[in-house]
């Protein structure tokens, strides 16, 4: 990787045997609530992310197109209007949270190269091995020299904060896709509000967002005609069975998805299509000696696993919050039917 410059600092790397406890811990919460409820960060095993990757290129997945769009069409846009005062000499961090494959990266890296744009590309994950596959995604669209690349392991906030100290200059954070809608209202807020907090002053925000818009196409993303989403849900009862060693039987289950116009959130379940027990050994999953060694969840006819929650927003709706925290909004790209915006923010 080195000799690509490619270096990657760890500063936090996910436990896997910690990451263990933490899933089973999560799991036997979530599932004895009276509401079932597990965490859509645990949709992504190597399993999940191929699914992922499918459900991205599938037409009714219209985000990662629109978003794609938008850096094709806008990015030598955003580049000359909120970079063109970057002096020759001067270089600046271009940091990104949580890049995937970094399909639509690569369109606005082009770009800053293009532009003659002197930058270090700093992306951020929690996953080595993400980083090391961002990394040779990278080694194959760009020439050696033309991008210098510091991958950081760790948690977002912790990886900004060590790149603010360490490479104390200007610095732009690409935060892509539609992950903020996966926070709660409140949540996302809170998280926006963290990382203007760790930037500088002066330093900028792009982050994207899916937008409201016909009910029935947002929902078409979250429950597609092929079933991959299918797939992708129950992948995490998959997962559960491979890694927990829990009962599921798939055939039991099935993928239902739904979409509030009002609150502007589409919500995944998974629907249990009759009563069963599932059963789970806890492998001193708290650590002490006095846990049961054996957990059971059962489930009534129809009763639903919440999975994943997936907010909307009106471009009015982020603007307004960014602007609350400590941001200035400088202006909003969108795609050509305004499904999906780009929002680039200063931190005032």
């Amino acid at each position: 990787m080195t000799e690509s410059n490619f270096d990657v600092t760890v500063i936090k790397e996910e436990n896997k045997d910690e990451a263990l406890k933490q899933f089973r811990l999560h799991v036997i919460q979530g599932l004895s609530r009276p509401q079932k409820q597990l965490s859509s960060m645990y949709f992504y095993d190597d399993v999940g992310s191929e699914l992922f990757a499918q459900i991205m290129d599938l037409e009714e997945y219209y985000l990662t197109g629109c978003e794609m769009e938008i850096l094709r069409t806008h990015s030598k846009a955003i580049v000359e209007n909120h970079l063109g005062d970057v002096s020759d000499s001067e270089i600046i961090n271009v940091i990104e949270l949580g890049a995937g494959d970094g399909r639509k990266t690569r369109v606005f890296l082009t770009a800053l190269v293009i532009a003659g744009v002197k930058f270090e590309y700093i992306p951020i994950d929690i996953s080595y091995r993400a980083m090391t596959l961002l990394g040779k995604s990278l080694e194959h669209h760009f020439e050696r020299d033309a991008l210098s690349v510091h991958g950081i392991v760790a948690e977002y906030i912790e990886g900004i904060r060590f790149v603010v100290d360490s490479r104390p200059r200007k610095s732009l954070v690409l935060f892509l896709g539609s992950s903020l809608g996966n926070f709660s209202k409140s949540g996302g807020v809170a998280f926006l509000r963290e990382i203007g907090s760790t930037l500088k002053q002066g330093d900028l925000f792009m982050i994207g967002t899916d937008l409201k818009k016909n009910p029935e196409m947002t929902l078409r993303a979250y429950s597609d005609s092929l079933g991959v989403t299918r797939k992708f849900n129950l992948n995490l009862l998959s997962r559960m069975n491979r890694e927990l060693g829990t009962t599921f039987d798939l055939k039991k289950f099935k993928h239902y998805a739904s979409y509030d116009p009002m609150d502007g959130t589409a919500v995944s379940y998974l629907i249990s299509t009759e009563k069963q027990t599932v059963y789970m050994n806890t492998s001193g999953a708290t650590g002490n000696g006095d846990e049961p060694e054996r957990h059971e969840f059962v489930f009534e006819a129809y009763e639903a696993i919440h999975t994943e929650s997936s907010r909307k927003y009106t471009v009015e709706s982020m603007h307004s919050a960014l602007n609350s925290i400590g941001f200035a909004v400088q202006e909003t790209y969108y795609d050509s039917q305004h499904w999906f915006a780009d929002t680039v923010a200063k931190v005032v």
